[in-house]
């Protein structure tokens, strides 16, 4: 969904909730729509069990939230936080709209479903499972509007593909993907876990351990020669699954 069609939403709702990945936060931020909104909005940063620096971003993000949807961390504070804000405006307001946002497969639903307490909001790994404006009830006076996954204008795949925004079979260029992702791995000094998942031997080139999937896979095309586009899309699914943790 286009920033545009979510427009009044964002002006009337009292309470912005904007969901970003914490191994991602500045690709998958909306800082168009955080710029516009600020006096009114919150940072949820979800999926922390998949990435190992959550002490460190915290440090660096004091501003953001972060939860984890599995265990539930996080997800006291930021709903005492939520009522807070929302007792405020119930001075003023009979009750209380909060809009949750961000691009696809962020979270969002996990989210509203760790917050409500019982699954309300339907869950999947495939992007695109919330299809419209759906209207959560959260206590009597405060109301969760939930919504499809935001794309800003020209987003650029690479964002889209590395915050699971994008199915891997429906990238243009895995290759270039792929890449990005093993150098995120060797930049935090954690390539040890992409050789481990994939069970392959060490190496710093990054074009072999492309090939080294592919063997292990047993991805082959007519000929003999290996898939090297079908091991770049399952590397880039298993990033996006969270099964090779940051």
């Amino acid at each position: 969904m286009e920033t545009k069609k979510i427009k009044k939403y964002l002006d009337t709702s009292h309470i912005l909730i904007e969901v970003v990945d914490s191994r991602l936060i500045e690709q998958t931020r909306l800082k168009e729509l955080e710029k516009k909104y600020k006096d009114k909005l919150l940072i949820v940063a979800t999926k922390a069990d998949l990435c190992d620096k959550i002490e460190e971003l915290k440090s660096l993000y004091s501003q953001i939230y972060f939860v984890n949807n599995k265990t539930k961390d996080g997800i006291e504070e930021l709903k005492k936080k939520i009522i807070e804000l929302a007792e405020k405006k119930m001075k003023k307001n009979k009750s209380v709209d909060i809009f949750i946002f961000g691009i696809p497969n962020v979270g969002k639903s996990s989210l509203i479903n760790s917050l409500v307490g019982r699954k309300v909001a339907q869950t999947g790994f495939r992007a695109g499972i919330t299809k419209a404006i759906t209207w959560i009830k959260l206590s009597e006076k405060i109301r969760i509007i939930d919504s499809p996954g935001t794309i800003e204008k020209n987003q650029e795949e690479e964002i889209l593909a590395l915050g699971a925004a994008i199915d891997a079979q429906k990238i243009k260029n895995p290759h270039k993907i792929a890449l990005k992702i093993i150098k995120k791995f060797f930049e935090t000094g954690k390539e040890e876990n992409l050789f481990k998942n994939f069970k392959i031997e060490k190496t710093t080139d990054f074009e072999k351990i492309i090939e080294q999937i592919a063997k292990k896979r047993g991805l082959y095309l007519k000929g003999g020669e290996l898939n090297i586009e079908e091991a770049c899309k399952i590397l880039i699914r298993e990033w996006q699954k969270g099964k090779i943790k940051l």
